[in-house]
């Protein structure tokens, strides 16, 4: 077909004759499952191969016939050009089958088909081995292995059968061995659409080639005319889950962060210690978490709690795929607040403060001043401007001290004070408190006296 002319990819790749020799295959084996398709099967589209034409992935996939393109997406008929008989599927043509992923193992299933080669099977196993978990990861799906999909990295590994070809059927997904295949293989991105290419080729030189997943795929061609691929509504699991103390509450708060999109997911829901969270301040119980990033607030100090992101389908989560569970841990020294009469000047330079003790387990506390005279006025809004007080406001275990402001050589520096407490057992120091002043010791005495004349 002269749509094969525009796959100057397949001229690009050199490895034709590499790979063919390299590949060994095994007997025939005849398909193990009934083929059908059910709600359950999550893949559908086209694939294309210059030798054997369309390779359907779901029998509800609607085929535009009238025109010569069977690979046509048809969402209306009249993107069809056509009635509604030239757009039919093949499961209304009394064909049945589908392609699954399963969302919990990785593992794809089911039997595409091919108007010229039949029958191409995603669950036969070469005789030698039997399905291994690991064929998840990529060092270990280079082998012969079942079709399998990595969600951590988005890339199907492992092999397909075209099941008439006997012997000479198996079809390899992707092999990142190689270096001129490395991440061409197949894959599947954040919008479930599979890319990339398979291949089909034996040591005897039979073989049909590249299979396409993806028209929009570089030198595969192009949409125009012909547009094509293969879509998986599938789930993926949430990666990078990261939890760490929520600012401005961090005894009492945790924030819940995950990387987005995750692939096939319209919304979020956290699980705190295998609980979802539906009620609780903060934004964890909210629906839909979009955003990747959520608080969950009011919880106990020192304390530690597990989570779990599931990214869902729906607001029901019929279809859903949980993280792996990480912990985080709240802060053991809470916030301080300063009394309702917290600070005094005394003569000549001390500032007496007091303060309230903070919730928790603070076994001192840590007093920070800030000198706003002659700067800006928000200039003590800022938490690096303030330095160590002086006295015994360092690591005092008292809930009272006395700071000695040196040099005052006028009353007209101003001092502003925050305080947070200190578990030295943790250890860690507690947000600081909100800032109150600015107080003003006792200016020194001047060295001369004014006089009647």
């Amino acid at each position: 077909m002269s749509f094969f002319k525009k796959l100057g990819f397949i001229l690009s790749f050199c490895l034709l004759a590499i790979i063919a020799a390299s590949f060994i295959f095994v007997a025939d084996q005849a398909p193990t499952k009934q083929v059908n398709a059910s709600i359950a099967d999550n893949v559908s589209g086209w694939a294309w191969n210059s030798n054997i034409g369309w390779v359907s992935f779901n029998c509800t996939n609607k085929a535009c016939r009238n025109i010569g393109y069977q690979g046509n997406f048809c969402t209306t008929d009249a993107d069809c050009g056509g009635a509604a008989s030239s757009c039919m599927s093949d499961c209304s043509l009394g064909t049945n089958y589908g392609v699954t992923i399963d969302l919990a193992t990785g593992n794809l299933s089911g039997y595409a088909y091919s108007s010229n080669s039949g029958w191409v099977s995603f669950q036969e196993t070469p005789p030698e081995t039997t399905f291994r978990a690991s064929c998840q990861t990529p060092s270990a799906c280079t082998g012969a292995c079942s079709a399998c999909y990595n969600s951590s990295n988005g890339k199907v590994f492992g092999w397909a059968k075209i099941i008439n070809m006997g012997d000479n059927g198996w079809t390899k997904l992707s092999d990142d061995t190689d270096s001129d295949w490395v991440n061409k293989g197949v894959q599947i991105n954040s919008s479930g659409a599979f890319t990339g290419w398979a291949w089909n080729a034996n040591s005897d030189g039979t073989g049909i080639g590249w299979i396409s997943f993806n028209c929009a795929d570089a030198n595969a061609g192009g949409c125009s005319g012909h547009d094509y691929h293969v879509q998986a509504n599938i789930i993926s699991q949430p990666q990078n889950v990261a939890v760490t103390q929520a600012v401005g509450s961090k005894c009492s708060g945790l924030k819940v962060q995950w990387d987005v999109p995750v692939t096939g997911a319209a919304g979020f829901k956290i699980f705190r210690d295998g609980t979802q969270i539906i009620a609780d301040s903060g934004t964890c119980d909210e629906w839909p978490l979009t955003g990747g990033v959520c608080t969950n607030l009011g919880l106990t100090a020192n304390t530690t709690y597990a989570y779990k992101v599931r990214a869902c389908g729906d607001e029901v989560c019929a279809m859903y795929n949980d993280s792996a569970s990480v912990s985080g841990k709240t802060n053991a020294v809470c916030e301080v607040t300063f009394g309702s009469a917290p600070a005094t000047g005394i003569c000549p330079n001390q500032i007496n403060l007091s303060w309230l003790a903070a919730v928790g387990s603070p076994t001192s506390y840590h007093i920070y001043r800030c000198d706003i005279t002659g700067q800006a006025a928000g200039f003590c809004d800022n938490e690096a401007n303030y330095a160590q007080a002086g006295g015994n406001c360092w690591d005092t275990t008292s809930t009272s001290c006395t700071d000695e402001v040196l040099p005052l050589t006028s009353k007209s520096h101003q001092m502003y004070y925050k305080i947070a407490g200190y578990n030295n057992t943790v250890p860690e120091e507690g947000e600081w408190s909100d800032k109150i002043g600015p107080y003003v010791a006792c200016p020194k005495k001047p060295i001369w006296e004014e006089v009647k004349p």
